[in-house]
């Protein structure tokens, strides 16, 4: 009976089993544990042949969503800088702070493409199956 309860209490000490032997990986986990999947696998000053990678901005970066407590006003995200024009290579390999121009027109296009997004309970079940999904929009 403690086994019982102690599964359906989630209280693993209770049933006296190991989490370990009955818990499988998220795929997100197993996605890690590769390491091409992550980004300090790619050293920045290394650039992919143009012929194979031709570029269609004049940036290219990886955005990182600010931490809850740095959510602050103005909005902003990080840009993790791969490539950027002549005039700004001093960038390069630098985090920078992006944030919407305060031009009206900017803030108006803005608030067409912006929504709240709020996860169904399905999408829940789904992660508990081992599903990624990107919790940190989720709110």
């Amino acid at each position: 009976m403690d086994i019982v309860a102690g599964i359906l209490l989630q209280d693993w000490a209770r049933t006296g089993l190991n989490r370990a032997d009955f818990v499988r990986p998220s795929n997100y986990e197993l996605y890690l544990e590769a390491p091409f999947n992550r980004v300090e696998y790619y050293p920045i000053g290394v650039r992919p042949s143009s012929d194979l990678y031709p570029l269609i901005g004049n940036w290219l970066g990886r955005l990182i969503l600010p931490q809850g407590d740095e959510r602050i006003s103005p909005r902003f995200v990080w840009m993790e800088i791969y490539h950027a024009p002549p005039a700004h290579q001093s960038l390069v390999g630098r985090t920078v702070m992006v944030q919407w121009d305060s031009d009206p027109e900017v803030q108006a296009y803005g608030q067409l493409v912006t929504m709240d997004v709020h996860f169904a309970e399905r999408v829940q079940v789904s992660k508990r199956q081992g599903v990624v999904h990107l919790d940190r929009i989720n709110y």
